[in-house]
């Protein structure tokens, strides 16, 4: 269970990313890697796969952090993405006819 302080740390940091600061964004990045990274292995079944899934989350998350009018929903904003990334990786990795399985999505 994530704890009052790790929320508010969450929230300030989302904040602080809004307003630009770059090193806040690297700490966000630090907080939250681990946690998307076990999601996305979860997801996928691969550790290649997860962190392809991570690393295309963290580019829909720069993007869209300034959109965030509630930085309290940011945990349930960052996994939506991560899941959202994972299932469209696992549609694309299908393609070649192969039925998608959680070892081998991303082969």
């Amino acid at each position: 269970m994530v704890g009052r302080s790790d929320r508010v740390l969450d929230e300030l940091l989302v904040l602080r990313c809004q307003d630009g600061e770059a090193n806040a964004f690297e700490e966000l990045v630090g907080h939250w890697q681990r946690k998307l990274l076990r999601h996305a292995l979860h997801l996928t079944g691969d550790a290649d796969g997860a962190n392809d899934v991570v690393q295309e989350a963290w580019f829909a998350i720069v993007r869209g952090i300034g959109r965030i009018d509630d930085p309290a929903r940011f945990p349930a904003w960052a996994y939506r993405i991560v899941t959202h990334k994972a299932a469209t990786g696992s549609a694309s990795a299908s393609a070649d006819g192969r039925p998608t399985t959680r070892s081998n999505r991303r082969a």
